[in-house]
C-alpha cells in the first residue's frame, strides 16, 4: 500500500485546491434537488386537489432522479481519468514518472484510484437528493442506498475507458474525446447491433441480443425499475426491440452485467498497461551494445 501513496497524495491534495470537484457536486445535485422538489410539489398539489392519495408518481420522480444522476456521472467520469496520462504527456512529467521506483501497473492504478475517490464522493453526495422522493415511502432506505453502490462498478467501467484512452492519446482532447466516443459507443451498439441484426436470426431469438450486458445503464435500469415495482420494464425493453433472450438471463440480468463489465474494465486496464510500459527492444539494443 506505501507504493499507492505518492500519487494518490498528490492528486488529491491538487484536487482539494481547485474548485473543480466543489462546482462539480453542486451542480449535479443542484439539477438533482430542482427534479426531486418540482416533482414531489407537483404531484403533492395534485393530491390536496383530488384528495386522491397515489404515490406511484413519486416512485417516477425517483427513476427520474436516479437515472438523471447515473447519467451525470456516466458523464462526469471522463473527466477525471481522460488527462490522467496524456495530462502528465503534455506537462513532460510522465517520463520522469517512469524513471521513479513506480511502475507502469502502479501508476495506472494510483491514478484510477484517485478518480474513483472523487467519483465516488460525488456518488455518496447526492444520496438525499435521492432520498427526497422517498419522503412519502415505496422504497427503503437501504435499498436507495444498494441502488447507490451499483453506481460504483459501472462508474469504475467508465472510468478505466478514460485510463485507456488517456494511455493512448497524446493530448488531453484527443484522449476525452476518445473516451466519450467508446461510452457513447458501449451504450448505443449493445443495443443497436441486435436490433439490426434481428431480421436475420431465427425466430427462437437473436443471441447477440446478449452483449447488452456489457451496456453500463442496464443493470440501473433494471434495479430502479424493479424498486418502483416495475419489475417487467427490463422484458418490455427486449420485447420492444424486437429480442427474446432466456429467462435465466433477465432474471439475474444486474449480476449479470456487473460481472461482465468489471472483467471489461480489468481489460482495459490491462491494455492501458501495456500502453505506457516501454518497450523492451530498445533496452536489449542497449545491452548488446555494451557487451
Amino acid at each position: 500500500m506505501t507504493r499507492l501513496n505518492p500519487i494518490i497524495k498528490r492528486d488529491i491534495e491538487v484536487r482539494s485546491r481547485g474548485f473543480t470537484l466543489p462546482v462539480i457536486m453542486t451542480a449535479v445535485n443542484v439539477v438533482l434537488f430542482t427534479i426531486g422538489f418540482l416533482g414531489s410539489f407537483g404531484v403533492v398539489s395534485e393530491m390536496r386537489q383530488t384528495w386522491i392519495a397515489d404515490y406511484r408518481p413519486m416512485l417516477d420522480i425517483y427513476m427520474t432522479v436516479v437515472l438523471t444522476e447515473f447519467v451525470l456521472i456516466l458523464l462526469i467520469c471522463p473527466v477525471y481519468t481522460a488527462s490522467a496520462i496524456s495530462g502528465e504527456r503534455e506537462t513532460g512529467t510522465f517520463d520522469l514518472l517512469l524513471t521513479t521506483r513506480l511502475t507502469p501497473a502502479n501508476i495506472v492504478t494510483e491514478k484510477l484510484i484517485s478518480a474513483c475517490i472523487s467519483v465516488g464522493a460525488i456518488i455518496i453526495s447526492c444520496l438525499p437528493a435521492m432520498l427526497l422522493p422517498l419522503i412519502f415511502g415505496g422504497v427503503s432506505v437501504q435499498s436507495a442506498i444498494g441502488l447507490m453502490l451499483l453506481f460504483l462498478p459501472e462508474a469504475f467501467l467508465v472510468l478505466s475507458i478514460g485510463m485507456l484512452a488517456s494511455s493512448a492519446g497524446r493530448s488531453v482532447v484527443r484522449s476525452t474525446v476518445i473516451c466519450y466516443a467508446v461510452v457513447v459507443g458501449l451504450i448505443t451498439i449493445p443495443v443497436l447491433l441486435p436490433v439490426l441484426t434481428r431480421p436475420f436470426m431465427v425466430e427462437q431469438g437473436n443471441r447477440i441480443s446478449y452483449l447488452i450486458a456489457a451496456d453500463p445503464l442496464l443493470p440501473v435500469f433494471a434495479a430502479v425499475t424493479r424498486q418502483a415495482g416495475r419489475p417487467g420494464a427490463v422484458r418490455m425493453l427486449f420485447s420492444m426491440m424486437g429480442l427474446v433472450p432466456d429467462d435465466a438471463f433477465t432474471e439475474h440480468i444486474i449480476l449479470i452485467s456487473v460481472m461482465v463489465q468489471l472483467a471489461l474494465s480489468f481489460a482495459l486496464i490491462l491494455i492501458a498497461v501495456i500502453n505506457i510500459t516501454p518497450r523492451r527492444k530498445s533496452r536489449k539494443f542497449a545491452f548488446d551494445i555494451k557487451n
